[in-house]
């Protein structure tokens, strides 16, 4: 037992963990205004304008899409560990206006601010876990910031359902506070080290993420290799790689129909939508967790799945710095 909490397997779930555990308050914040709005309908000391409720759903997305384009830019320049603290901040920073906003400014300032936090998390998450996992369990971990997200949007309607708007913002500020302390004890990349000149540190942190077996060894010298030649040589190389071009195409493509297919309005609107539809049939409360869990137990089976399909070489192929 104690060889398996100081082996680099170990090390590597704890990461994953730390990392997964910001992709689930993302969630909170994500599936927060489900809840919200017929909460605030019903708020008697609260300045409620229902003219402004899609402005305070949609405004989270609206950051979203700027915090995501400079997401890898700000980890590239200050590191992927640094990354995942400012969206920890940032998170709780959102938490704290809404839980004390006393008007409707205050509370689309603080879903503004939350979707900083939202936006960047999955690039955020996903270029720290891929840089620190070992091949065959890169697939594995990938998947985890999606399963962390949909746990959190979970777990946002429930307390939401029960618990009101205020006090169900102070329990995301302690569980965000809670993740921050552990984000601080994670281990930058060896990858982002070794670009940024240090090596040392770099392959220190190599071994302690990967262990000292030959197939870590083949990549880190891989890894040493290309930093001292021309990144550019193998940036053209790479963009314009079948290997690369297959993937890439066929992502855009799932975001396209993700995005079409109206996700995100019914996890912002679920108890609208689901209530509308059904028209006073069912709870919509039931029907908007029973939407969650099917969502959960989707991410969980194509999870499962990753064990019995067969992926190609170039899936876990070895990361190279950028």
């Amino acid at each position: 037992m104690i060889t398996i909490f100081k082996s680099y397997v170990f090390r590597q779930l704890t990461a994953i963990t730390a990392s997964g555990w910001l992709s689930l308050t993302a969630g909170f914040a994500y599936g927060y205004s489900a809840v919200l709005l017929p909460d605030l309908e019903k708020d008697e000391n609260f300045p409620y304008d229902d003219n402004l409720a899609s402005w305070i759903a949609s405004i989270t997305p609206l950051s979203m899409i700027i915090s995501c384009v400079c997401a890898g830019s700000f980890i590239d320049r200050f590191g992927r560990k640094v990354g995942h603290i400012i969206l920890g901040l940032l998170s709780i920073l959102s938490w704290l206006i809404i839980a004390f906003a006393t008007n409707i400014t205050l509370l689309l300032i603080g879903r503004f601010v939350s979707g900083f936090a939202v936006g960047s998390n999955r690039p955020v998450a996903l270029v720290y876990l891929g840089e620190i996992t070992s091949p065959k369990y890169r697939c594995f971990s990938l998947l985890c910031p999606s399963l962390s997200l949909s746990t959190g949007i979970l777990l946002s309607h429930i307390i939401g359902g029960y618990i009101s708007w205020r006090i169900s913002s102070y329990i995301y500020i302690a569980v965000n506070l809670l993740c921050l302390i552990s984000l601080f004890f994670l281990k930058e990349t060896p990858l982002w080290l070794i670009s940024k000149g240090k090596i040392d540190e770099g392959i220190k942190s190599f071994v302690w993420f990967r262990g000292k077996g030959s197939e870590a060894e083949t990549e880190l010298k891989l890894v040493l290799q290309r930093q001292n030649e021309k990144t550019d040589k193998y940036l053209i190389k790479d963009v314009f790689n079948i290997a690369f071009i297959k993937p890439f195409c066929t992502g855009i493509l799932l975001a396209i129909v993700i995005q079409f297919n109206g996700v995100n309005s019914i996890t912002f609107y679920a108890k609208e939508i689901l209530g509308n539809t059904v028209n006073g049939e069912i709870d919509p409360f039931i029907l908007m967790i029973m939407f969650d869990i099917v969502r959960l137990l989707t991410f969980i089976l194509i999870f499962c799945c990753n064990k019995y399909i067969p992926h190609s070489e170039h899936a876990n192929s070895q990361i190279t710095p950028s």
